[in-house]
């Protein structure tokens, strides 16, 4: 039995009463299609996730004992197709005092961590159907975050300024948000992809079609803000040192059957320090070059 997006909600309710009334359990065998098998209900993603620059490596200060850095951290969150599900935000902003040369600071989470509550695994399961026929695509989660060395701007007057980054971003993203749900993306082939999904089975073409799709609204993401240079140039009214350039950490919360064709998809964008893919835990490296100094950012995404 296959349901279609003509079926109405109706059927589709007794559809879902009758799979829950007869306890029905699919294996793996009958759920194979072009070779692939369902995924193992691991949840991998569902739940509350980090992404914390947890601490950094001085191997060159613009003047060591003068200036100190502090990190804009910009943290985002948003479902494909929902506009209203857009959040924005910044972590504590302040100097990490006493930098030297060829020294470890940490970076206390109130200024490098961001949360992310509320996540869910998107793939092959019946939550994923009834969003992708409500026009929900997958929750994006993470950060653009970017090292200053502090010159005479107050913290409040930083704070200011990174206030009106992150409110010229949010439109950004509510565009985006609004523009990328199933429909939108999929267009006629919608009916198709939800059957797929209803069914706990997916052929290798539609699930390359769906990370392709993902892959595109990630690149929006990326080219609407930290590549947008008027947007991100606002940062310089803080007439602090900007070092190097923002670094992007940016997931999906897909289940492990939408991740083994996301993450390969994404790897090729997996460089200078920038990280993307689906929503696991990860740990990485950040370099902030520029204007006579060098930091190395460690960086890390977990589950709590």
């Amino acid at each position: 039995m296959t349901l279609t997006d003509h079926a109405g909600p109706a059927r589709r309710r007794r559809w879902r009463r009758r799979v829950a009334a007869a306890g029905i359990v699919l294996v793996a065998g009958s759920l194979l299609l072009a070779g692939l098998s369902r995924p193992e209900s691991a949840n991998a993603a569902t739940g509350s996730w980090e992404i914390s620059n947890y601490r950094h490596f001085c191997g060159l200060g613009q003047e060591v004992g003068s200036d100190e850095i502090y990190l804009v951290n910009i943290w985002f969150q948003f479902q494909m197709g929902v506009e209203s599900s857009v959040q924005v935000g910044r972590t504590s902003i302040y100097e990490v005092d006493d930098i030297d040369d060829e020294e470890y600071h940490t970076i206390k989470p109130d200024m490098g961590q961001a949360k992310f509550a509320g996540l869910r695994d998107y793939g092959l399961n019946l939550q994923t159907a009834q969003d992708f026929l409500q026009n929900r695509g997958p929750q994006i989660v993470g950060t653009f975050t970017q090292v200053m060395e502090a010159d005479i701007v107050s913290n409040s007057n930083r704070r200011k300024v990174v206030d009106g980054v992150v409110a010229a971003i949010r439109p950004e993203l509510a565009t985006i948000a609004r523009t990328t749900g199933p429909r939108q993306l999929f267009g006629e082939a919608f009916n198709s992809f939800s059957d797929a999904i209803f069914n706990q089975r997916m052929s290798t073409d539609q699930a390359s079609a769906m990370s392709r799709s993902i892959e595109q609204t990630v690149n929006r993401v990326v080219s609407r803000t930290v590549k947008n240079t008027s947007l991100w140039s606002l940062a310089q009214v803080a007439r602090d040192d900007i070092i190097g350039s923002p670094k992007v950490s940016l997931f999906v919360s897909t289940d492990s059957f939408l991740s083994a064709f996301l993450d390969p998809v994404m790897a090729p964008y997996n460089t200078d320090g920038n990280m993307y893919g689906s929503l696991q835990s990860r740990e990485w490296t950040a370099q902030y070059k520029g204007d006579g100094a060098r930091y190395v950012m460690n960086v890390r995404s977990k589950k709590l």
